[in-house]
């Protein structure tokens, strides 16, 4: 299974040999979709080699709050996104340019479940609204044309390569207004793309590792008959928060999905209650972290500060 991501601007080729051009959709559907191949272990091999850092330590706890996904993560990327559409579309207009800022639903609530962590009210939720999902892919005079390709990426001689954890690469476009709104929330374009790409990595090494820890499988065999008892039979919470959205995506309305929602959060959180299932996921995750390279280590760690630091920024430019 490859690599799953949303187009993204500025990423002209994946290892895969993907061209890649202007895509307008939020990345909070990247960061929902990612959350599968931690769960699903679509990635690369298991780690070998285990880091010197002593379990505890700051570059593991950074680690892990990289890997997860949470609702503060979820919350980040809204942040995050929303800044980085505004600052492109103000440097687009700088340069005569029409650019315009495609569609965000709603900001995540703090009690969001996902796959990772439970929400922390009644009833639980998903965070699944037909806004939370709406994505746009909005044309603009003259997109398509050289001029307005070479403001929005800059000259495609302008690229570098960054190699991703357990082989291949991705190749980016570094000037811009893409590489400018992103050297302004990031301090430069390499911290995004690291950001964007490694985390989805190394949560696919994670899956893997999660397919072969046996107190997780246990747990999750316990959580699967507590569902299933109660007439929700899914393979995963990932798979029973993604019914949801492809309910949501399918049309069905508001008040019908909210039932829908709430009846499998509801569930889903009672039988982790008995199963201890996203306990047992961040114990496993602690283990898994404390396995990595040091080199991946202070990576993931380097991208947890470039997260700080565009969250910042993000507020500010959204402030404004």
């Amino acid at each position: 299974m490859h690599l799953s991501t949303w187009p993204m601007p500025g990423i002209r080729h994946l290892a895969v040999g993907s061209q890649q051009r202007r895509g307008a959709q939020a990345r909070g559907l990247a960061l929902a979709l990612a959350a599968l191949l931690a769960m699903a272990g679509c990635a690369s091999s298991r780690p070998s080699r285990p880091a010197a850092d002593p379990p505890g330590s700051g570059a593991v706890t950074a680690a892990q709050a990289v890997i997860t996904i949470n609702a503060a993560t979820l919350r980040w990327d809204w942040y995050v996104s929303r800044a980085e559409q505004l600052l492109t579309a103000q440097c687009m207009r700088s340069h005569g340019f029409q650019y315009t800022v495609p569609a965000f639903g709603p900001e995540p609530s703090a009690h969001t479940v996902t796959a990772y962590a439970l929400g922390g009210s009644y009833p639980a939720t998903y965070g699944v609204t037909p806004q939370s999902l709406a994505t746009s892919n909005p044309h603009d005079p003259g997109d398509t044309k050289r001029p307005y390709q070479y403001a929005l990426e800059g000259p495609a001689t302008l690229t570098a390569t960054l190699a991703l954890p357990g082989g291949g690469g991705v190749i980016y476009e570094t000037s811009g207004c893409v590489g400018f709104a992103r050297q302004k929330l990031y301090g430069n374009v390499r911290a995004y793309v690291e950001s964007s790409y490694v985390p989805q990595v190394v949560r696919g090494k994670f899956g893997i590792f999660l397919s072969t820890y046996h107190p997780y499988l246990y747990a999750l065999h316990m959580w699967q008959s507590c569902m299933k008892a109660r007439g929700r039979k899914f393979a995963d919470p990932q798979a029973a928060i993604e019914s949801v959205q492809g309910l949501a995506l399918n049309g069905m309305r508001p008040a019908g999905l909210a039932r829908r929602e709430t009846a499998i959060a509801d569930t889903d959180t009672a039988c982790d209650g008995r199963s201890h299932l996203r306990a047992s996921t961040s114990q496993a995750l602690a283990r898994f972290a404390r396995s990595l390279p040091s080199r991946l280590l202070a990576q993931l760690s380097s991208i947890h500060s470039s997260r700080e630091t565009a969250l910042q920024v993000a507020q500010r430019v959204l402030s404004g």
